[in-house]
């Protein structure tokens, strides 16, 4: 499991650890520097595939110019993490990695386009990379843009919508 954690630097993704999900131990650090947001794990754990217990995380890096998805994986059960490749050099929200079922060890990230944010539309692509997560392919589109999901921009910051229609209290009520 990984979330926030201080031993591995201010703002920065820790890894955990259990045998039996009742204790837990620290285990590696997912990234030390950076701004990393949203991080999405993956393990391979088929037999047949080429990567098996090959473990993967992607997280948008706002220390990198535009905040482009970033793509890490370990081969030591998350003690070392690989370098991190950048499958775009534009910002797409990293929503999730995952992995073919098959035997070919193929791995998927998926992506979002917030097309600037606010109640713009939105479209999604997938990545893919057949190499252990080394190289990526180019981000195929999933299908056309489609509307915000919104009903109102944040007043703190416009780049953020969401389902809220009234302030209550100074707070906004979601619906």
């Amino acid at each position: 499991i990984g979330s926030f954690a201080s031993r591995c630097g201010n703002l920065n993704y820790g890894q955990w650890e259990s045998t039996d999900g009742i204790s837990w131990s620290n285990s590696g650090c997912y990234t030390t520097t950076g701004n990393p947001d949203v991080l999405t794990t993956w393990v391979d754990n088929n037999p047949a595939s080429p990567y098996y217990g090959r473990q993967y995380a992607a997280f948008n890096d706002y220390a990198v110019t535009n905040g482009p998805p970033r793509v890490i994986y370990s081969t030591d059960d998350g003690a070392t993490w690989s370098a991190p490749t950048s499958p775009i050099n534009l910002f797409r929200r990293a929503v999730k990695i995952t992995g073919s079922l098959g035997s070919d060890g193929t791995v998927f990230l998926q992506t979002l386009d917030e097309a600037g944010g606010g109640l713009g539309g939105r479209a999604n692509y997938i990545f893919r990379s057949t190499n252990g997560g080394v190289s990526w392919s180019t981000g195929i589109s999933q299908g056309p843009v489609f509307p915000s999901p919104a009903r109102g921009l944040c007043e703190a910051n416009p780049y953020f919508a969401g389902m809220y229609n009234t302030p209550v209290a100074g707070y906004w009520r979601y619906m």
